[in-house]
């Protein structure tokens, strides 16, 4: 009898054993609210979106998805925070092109690797960047402005957010691929270098549309030519129409979470984001931002990052670019 009631017991055990597999952990999370991490300070055009994305997430997920914002040392701290938290699927990362894609070459030494500490769960999506003068330039087109700056070399000055910011390293694969000799003064943020092209005192940047809108509607600013199509600027021609089909700089982002993460709960974050950005109200959202939504498997975002990662290192390397100390 004792031997009956023994095996029974381990049968139930084995049973027991059987069903917490992975796919039952993924249907148990979330079993408590997530927290999505900007890396970025609040009000940006980052933070804005991934507040979008977090509440829509939120209301799959039937959990609450709180946005904290850790900004600081180039997105350093934020991205470093998600890397080091426990891999348990509570703690995503709002990732973007700058710590993850440009810092690994801008830094001797960064406290986290893009590549071995994260795992990728999806591309959100990407904003083209669009080149914009100050009116007082006499260029109506990218030939005319490369003409220009040739005719006149060093003289035409381009701002950026900063040192090995994505608008400074726009400029210099620009400059890389048209020859065209300007110059970079680096500010401490974007809306400073903007400005200062509105009122003259540089000539020209390259920014997102959303950072770069109002000085467009009020005459302060003429576009030239953007990284890719822009539904908000319809007249506007892309780099590769104008001329430099090589110029591919768009400012992507993404959600990653820690590395060693069960493969189950990023698969099920991948499907409920893909059909986040597949829902008619985001995508609303997001195309009154220039936003092209993207999605794809997680295997898509970790070869993209790899590949993003390659190509602005060789920029980085053949300007000569360092990041501000």
């Amino acid at each position: 009898m004792r031997n009956r009631h023994s095996s029974i017991a381990w049968f139930g055990l084995a049973v027991l054993a059987l069903s917490w597999s992975p796919a039952c952990l993924s249907q148990a999370y979330p079993g408590r609210p997530l927290k999505l991490v900007v890396p970025f300070e609040a009000g940006g055009g980052t933070d804005i979106l991934a507040r979008q994305i977090a509440s829509a997430l939120g209301e799959r997920l039937r959990q609450s998805v709180i946005v904290e914002n850790r900004g600081g040392a180039g997105a350093i701290l934020g991205t470093e925070a998600v890397a080091k938290a426990e891999p348990d699927g509570y703690t995503l990362l709002l990732g973007q092109i700058g710590p993850l894609a440009i810092n690994p070459s801008l830094y001797a030494k960064l406290p986290y690797d893009p590549i071995r500490d994260f795992e990728p769960v999806i591309l959100l999506g990407a904003q083209p960047l669009v080149l914009v003068v100050n009116p007082e330039v006499r260029a109506g087109s990218v030939s005319e402005l490369v003409a220009l700056a040739k005719a006149q070399p060093n003289r035409l000055n381009f701002s950026s957010a900063g040192e090995g910011s994505m608008g400074h390293l726009a400029g210099e694969l620009f400059k890389l691929l048209t020859g065209a000799p300007i110059v970079h003064i680096p500010y401490k943020s974007g809306a400073p270098a903007v400005h200062d092209v509105m009122g003259g005192h540089v000539q020209m940047t390259f920014n997102v549309v959303p950072g770069v809108s109002a000085g467009i509607k009020s005459g302060k600013l003429r576009p030239i030519a953007a990284s890719g199509p822009v539904d908000t600027l319809p007249g506007v021609p892309t780099m590769s129409a104008a001329g430099v089909p090589e110029f591919d700089a768009v400012s992507w982002f993404g959600i990653l979470l820690p590395a060693k993460t069960p493969a189950s709960i990023a698969e099920r974050l991948n499907r409920e984001l893909n059909a986040v950005i597949d829902s008619p109200g985001i995508r609303e959202l997001m195309s009154r931002q220039d936003v092209r939504m993207l999605g794809g498997s997680p295997a898509a975002f970790t070869a993209y990052l790899k590949k993003e990662t390659d190509r602005w290192a060789r920029v980085i390397r053949n300007a000569g670019v360092q990041a501000a100390q």
